[in-house]
């Protein structure tokens, strides 16, 4: 793959455009979003090597894609939107937010860094609000190491008896903190958004599900990449606070994209 260089002026101006409205104490939290395209050769036999390394590998998460004959995406997600199952009758759903690259020091630096637990928190105290009406158990908050990077976790369950309330609860958390803006108003909204369209999030960060009668499994689409025959794009994600310092967001972001790399097999670096 030979890569160009990431969207960094776009997320330069949705960065300041946080920041200021930080200054206001309008929103807590955002996820400005980067893009980097590269021109490939993307074939069938690379779209079946890629799914195969996927499947093999031992790294939490879920794979999921969608393609035809000319297009389409895959990705490895750790976020869970959603896991209900009748046969238990509990809906799991997780606070993901807050990374760093992998090393031997890492979950214990994670878990004492101040900025990335106002962010978790945030997440967390989203998700809580969204359930409030609801008889839900909330577990510790912990480290969950991947096989690049890692994050903060924090799990729920909820009592669920049948798939109607289990949808309920899917379009009430969607999105999350961790994928959206701090609190949710739609002029904030739209505002982030109008930052974001010179380039294309298509399904970027959206529910991907799995469901029937009986089950409904709903991930983010994160960790992934678009594809064509002749080009591949992937896009990140970060959480930005009003503690947030430019570079190391940017950082991030390029740790998750060559994440992206590692694990889909590719051999140039991003």
């Amino acid at each position: 793959v030979s890569w160009s260089k990431a969207t960094e002026d776009e997320f330069k101006k949705q960065f300041e455009w946080s920041r200021k409205n930080f200054e206001d104490s309008k929103i807590l939290k955002t996820v400005p979003v980067i893009s980097a395209n590269g021109a490939a050769q993307f074939s069938e036999q690379n779209l079946v090597y890629v799914l195969s390394k996927l499947i093999s590998d031992s790294n939490y998460g879920w794979t999921y894609g969608l393609w035809n004959q000319i297009s389409g995406y895959l990705g490895h997600t750790p976020e869970l939107l959603c896991d209900w199952r009748q046969s238990t009758e509990v809906l799991k759903t997780s606070a993901l937010a807050g990374t760093y690259l992998k090393s031997e020091s890492a979950s214990k630096e994670i878990l004492a860094d101040k900025k990335i637990g106002n962010e978790h928190q945030i997440v967390v105290d989203d998700i809580s609000e969204k359930l409030t009406e609801l008889n839900y158990t909330k577990q510790p908050t912990k480290t969950l190491e991947l096989k690049h990077l890692v994050h903060l976790q924090t799990d729920f369950q909820i009592k669920i008896n049948n798939l109607n309330q289990a949808f309920g609860i899917l379009n009430k958390l969607h999105p999350t903190a961790a994928l959206g803006l701090y609190p949710q108003q739609k002029e904030y909204f739209q505002q982030l958004r109008s930052l974001q369209l010179p380039f294309s999030r298509k399904n970027f960060a959206a529910p991907f599900a799995y469901m029937n009668q009986k089950e409904l499994l709903a991930v983010a689409a994160i960790r992934g990449f678009n594809f064509d025959k002749s080009h591949i794009r992937i896009l990140s994600g970060c959480g930005v606070t009003a503690q947030s310092n430019y570079e190391a967001e940017l950082s991030e972001l390029k740790n998750k994209r060559e994440s992206v790399v590692k694990m889909m097999g590719f051999v140039s670096e991003i």
